[in-house]
């Protein structure tokens, strides 16, 4: 795999603005992570946990051939309707000031 300027000028980028983002996660909660779960980088393990899982799930979508997700739009469609429909039955989402959630927050 050659690395191109194109490349270089998505990459750079990015990795400043994760790298930023664990110094902004550490540097704002360590304190309170401290006090929660005597761990203060708590919540940056989590961050780096999730950037990992996020770096995993680009990964395989990077070796799927695009040509099969060309193919399977109508699926992923399809999945993302029924989910929306599947709020609508009672005790599966959550209701917040009128508003259904799949995330409890």
């Amino acid at each position: 795999m050659k690395i191109d300027l194109r490349d270089i000028l998505i990459i750079v980028p990015v990795s400043v603005l994760l790298m930023f983002g664990i110094i902004m996660v550490t540097s704002s909660s360590i304190y309170i992570a401290d006090d929660l779960t005597s761990n203060p980088f708590h919540f940056a393990q989590r961050q780096v946990i999730f950037i990992a899982v996020g770096f995993l799930a680009m990964i395989f979508f990077l070796v799927i051939p695009s040509e099969l997700l060309y193919k399977a739009d109508w699926i992923f469609m399809l999945v993302s309707i029924l989910l929306l429909a599947l709020l609508f039955v009672p005790d599966v989402g959550t209701s917040v000031n009128g508003s259904i959630r799949w995330i409890r927050l």
